[in-house]
C-alpha cells in the first residue's frame, strides 16, 4: 500500500504536472466524459466486471467528476461581496481552447477509449429483474419467489417489532400519571 502511495505520488504526479495545467483540459466536460469510459474500459477488463457494472462504475466517475466541475464554479461566485471570483468561467467548460492541441489528444483518448467499451447489450427496459439479478444473483423466472424466500424472516421481525410496539403503547397508556413530571400532574390537578 505504501509502495502504491509513492508510485502514485512522484513519477505518475510529476507526469500528471508535465502535461496537465490546474482547470486546463482535464477540467473540462471532455474530460469528464473521458475519464467515465476509461473507468468504464478499465473496470471491465482489469477488474473483471460484468458489463452493467462497469458502465455503472464509469457513469459514476462522470457524475463525480462533473459535481465537482459545477461546485467550483459556485465556489467562484462570492455572494458576501457579490462580486465574481477571478476563476469564475474556468471550471466547468466544454473543452478548453486554449490549449488546443491537449484538447486533441483528449480527443482521441475518448474515441480509443471507447473502442474497447463492453457492450450496452444490457436488459435496461426490465430495471427491477436486472437490479435483482445482479445483486441477490438470480436467475430470470424465479425472482419473485427467490426474494419472498430471503425477505421470509424479515416478516417475522416486522411482526414481533409490531407487537412490541403495541405492548409499549399499552404500558404508556397504563402509566401515564407516572410518566408526566410532578409539576405537570399537579398543575392538571
Amino acid at each position: 500500500l505504501g509502495l502504491v502511495f509513492f508510485v502514485i505520488r512522484f513519477p505518475i504526479m510529476l507526469v500528471f504536472r508535465h502535461f496537465t495545467q490546474h482547470r486546463g483540459v482535464v477540467h473540462s466536460l471532455l474530460g469528464a466524459l473521458t475519464f467515465g469510459v476509461m473507468a468504464t474500459v478499465l473496470s471491465h477488463w482489469t477488474l473483471n466486471l460484468t458489463e452493467a457494472t462497469a458502465w455503472l462504475m464509469g457513469s459514476f466517475t462522470m457524475l463525480g467528476f462533473v459535481i465537482h466541475l459545477v461546485l467550483d464554479e459556485l465556489f467562484a461566485v462570492n455572494l458576501v461581496n457579490e462580486k465574481m471570483k477571478r476563476t469564475f468561467g474556468t471550471a466547468l467548460k466544454l473543452v478548453s481552447i486554449q490549449h488546443i492541441g491537449r484538447t486533441a489528444v483528449m480527443f482521441l483518448a475518448l474515441v480509443v477509449s471507447f473502442w474497447f467499451t463492453p457492450s450496452m447489450n444490457i436488459p435496461w427496459g426490465d430495471m427491477r429483474n436486472f437490479a435483482v439479478n445482479t445483486f441477490y444473483g438470480i436467475e430470470d423466472g424465479t425472482i419473485k419467489a427467490e426474494v419472498e424466500n430471503k425477505l421470509e424472516p424479515m416478516k417475522d421481525l416486522v411482526e414481533t417489532a409490531k407487537v412490541k410496539a403495541e405492548e409499549g403503547k399499552a404500558w404508556v397508556d397504563r402509566n401515564k400519571g407516572l410518566l408526566r413530571p410532578p409539576a405537570v400532574a399537579a398543575k392538571e390537578e
